[in-house]
């Protein structure tokens, strides 16, 4: 079982080497699984009653032993059901939670390429139409393939964009884009994304840093460079 499941699944890797003898085995003792794994009876014992209780792991008495046997491997979509259904109830609180506390703050912060990914998501997501004013790095260098993702996306909500690159940037022709060149004194890796009414102001390197500003006055100026 590959480690990113068990952990989705909440299970221990204990849980998850028993579970598989149990498969593979059809039936075990706490001391028949103890010896094929390896491990201490004493914490056999522990991790089974918590696949019992996941529903995982049946039991069966025989001549006044307890063997138990694994239940059908469908049992772990089960599983992921019942964890998105608790999810499910508990967003819409979630959410009210979150927009209360970011309706405080019109900054936040993103690192790494993870947090500049979210950024460009939350520009398809806005649906408007996207400018750039570019540093002599591009996105691309730094996220790769994402950006054919992204560009792909754009078109199917027809967003387009508007980008002002140094004049001795190299580029490549990209989907629903518009490009102009500008003299710059100084090469910069920062770059400026103004859609909707945010303001992301970004650092592109190999651990990106992203500020974005939630301001419509802010948003608007910017504007004006286009």
């Amino acid at each position: 079982m590959d480690e990113r499941l068990a952990k989705a699944l909440g299970l221990t890797n204990l849980e998850v080497q028993i579970y598989l003898a149990l498969l593979k085995e059809g039936s075990l003792t706490a001391s028949g699984i103890s010896t094929k794994i390896s491990v201490h009876r004493r914490n056999v014992y522990d991790s089974m009653e918590r696949l019992i209780e996941k529903g995982l792991v049946g039991f069966i008495t025989r001549n006044n032993k307890r063997c138990y046997l694994a239940v059908n491997p469908e049992r772990l979509k089960e599983i992921v059901s019942e964890k998105k259904e608790v999810l499910d109830k508990s967003i819409s609180s979630l959410k009210a939670m979150y927009r209360a506390k970011n309706e405080e703050h019109d900054v936040s912060l993103f690192q790494g390429k993870a947090g500049l990914s979210l950024v460009l998501n939350d520009q398809i997501k806005a649906g408007k139409e996207i400018l750039v004013i570019s540093g002599n790095v591009k996105a691309v260098d730094i996220l790769g393939a994402y950006m054919n993702h992204y560009d792909l996306l754009r078109k199917e909500k027809s967003i387009p964009i508007r980008i002002i690159y140094p004049e001795d940037v190299l580029i490549e022709k990209r989907l629903s884009t518009t490009v102009k060149f500008l003299s710059i004194s100084e090469a910069s890796p920062a770059s400026t994304n103004i859609y909707a009414d945010k303001v992301a102001l970004i650092t592109l390197s190999q651990n990106p840093f992203v500020v974005l500003i939630k301001s419509k006055e802010i948003a608007d100026s910017y504007r004006n460079n286009f």
